[in-house]
């Protein structure tokens, strides 16, 4: 893996891994991480982690701002339902 700030608080990580399920349990792995730290320091806030990705082919590389593309948005998809659970 080939880890890459994209931005203030985002990352690209470029990997040979194209399974989706594998990114999928990745981010719920994190998050609950991420939640046990914030159970035990009994902090009054949340940190969540929000996720996109696209599994691209070789050819893809050709076209990688559009690979960015649907991963970001993906990412800000994910980042809305966050909010919404954590307003619930």
């Amino acid at each position: 893996c080939i880890p890459i700030r994209y931005g203030g608080d985002e990352f690209l990580i470029l990997s040979h891994r194209t399974d989706a399920d594998f990114w999928v349990a990745k981010k719920v792995e994190i998050n609950e991480r991420l939640q046990k730290i914030v159970e035990e320091k009994n902090l009054p806030y949340n940190i969540g982690l929000s996720v996109g990705y696209s599994i691209c082919n070789k050819d893809c590389f050709i076209q990688l701002d559009a690979c960015i593309e649907t991963a970001d948005k993906a990412m800000y998809e994910d980042k809305a339902k966050r909010k919404v659970l954590r307003t619930n």
